[in-house]
């Protein structure tokens, strides 16, 4: 089961930094915030905290570009 299942879901989708800490802490030890995340970024979803990232925070890890490995 999700660590928000039963919050308030207002809290990831405040607009203040405080209640944003709260939505990231609780999706901090949410044993599914890796399938949230992913959901968030296959879905494009805009709005949230979601994975424990908001949505500029989703949008720079899919803007960064890959490093190649050349060993």
């Amino acid at each position: 089961m999700s660590a928000c299942f039963g919050e308030n879901p207002e809290l990831w989708f405040a607009a203040h930094p405080r209640n944003q800490a709260k939505a990231k802490a609780i999706c901090g030890r949410c044993p599914i915030r890796q399938e949230c995340l992913e959901h968030a970024l296959k879905h494009k979803i805009k709005y949230g905290i979601w994975g424990g990232l908001s949505h500029a925070e989703r949008y720079r890890l899919t803007r960064t570009p890959a490093v190649a490995d050349h060993e």
